[in-house]
C-alpha cells in the first residue's frame, strides 16, 4: 500500500466499497485478512499501462469503469494512477480488488480461476479501446501478440526509461 500511494508518483486514489485514504485501507485489509483463514489470498493486485493518449480524468473515469465491470459493482477496489515523477513517461494503474462481494463474502470476478488473466486483459482492452473513441482518437490497442496478430515485425526491444533521456542529450 505504502509504495501505490506513495506521493512521488503523485497518485489519484479512488475506490469502491473501501477506504481510499492509504491508512484506513491498509487498516481495513488487515480486519479483512483476520476475518479470512489465516492462508486465504486477501487481494489480488493488478499493474496495467494507461493510454497516453488520454488525460488524467479520462484515465480515472476508465480505471473506475474497468473495476466496477470487472468486479460487478459487487466487490471492493482501490486503484492509484502514477503518472507523475519517474512514472510520467509510463502512466499505469496499480489496482487491488478484494475479490469478495461486500455483502455475502462469495468470489465475484473470479482472479483465481483458469484464464482469468485472459479474461481481464479483455476486458480491459475494450474499456481502453471505448475510452480512448469517446475522446475522439483513433489509436486502439490489442492486447494479442505481435505473432497472434499476423505481424511480421519483431517486437522491439526494451530499453528502459532513461534512454529517452540519452538521446536528448546528443
Amino acid at each position: 500500500m505504502r509504495y501505490i500511494a506513495r506521493a512521488s508518483a503523485a497518485p489519484l486514489i479512488q475506490s469502491a466499497r473501501m477506504p481510499a485514504a492509504p491508512a484506513a485501507a491498509r487498516a481495513w485489509l488487515d480486519r479483512e485478512e483476520q476475518a479470512d483463514r489465516k492462508n486465504a489470498r486477501v487481494i489480488d493486485k493488478i499493474i496495467m499501462a494507461l493510454p497516453r493518449e488520454l488525460g488524467r480524468e479520462d484515465w480515472r473515469r476508465l480505471v473506475e469503469a474497468f473495476a466496477d465491470d470487472l468486479t460487478a459493482g459487487q466487490a471492493s477496489w482501490l486503484s492509484a494512477i502514477h503518472a507523475a515523477g519517474r512514472d510520467a513517461g509510463n502512466p499505469h494503474v496499480h489496482l487491488i480488488v478484494r475479490d469478495r462481494h461486500h455483502r455475502t463474502g462469495k468470489r465475484v470476478a473470479k482472479l483465481s480461476d483458469k484464464g482469468a488473466v485472459q479474461r481481464v486483459r479483455a476486458l480491459w482492452e475494450r474499456h481502453c479501446n471505448r475510452a480512448l473513441k469517446a475522446a475522439g482518437r483513433a489509436e486502439r490497442i490489442d492486447r494479442r501478440s505481435y505473432a497472434a496478430r499476423g505481424l511480421k515485425t519483431l517486437p522491439q526491444r526494451h530499453r528502459g526509461p532513461h534512454r529517452p533521456m540519452e538521446r536528448g542529450r546528443g
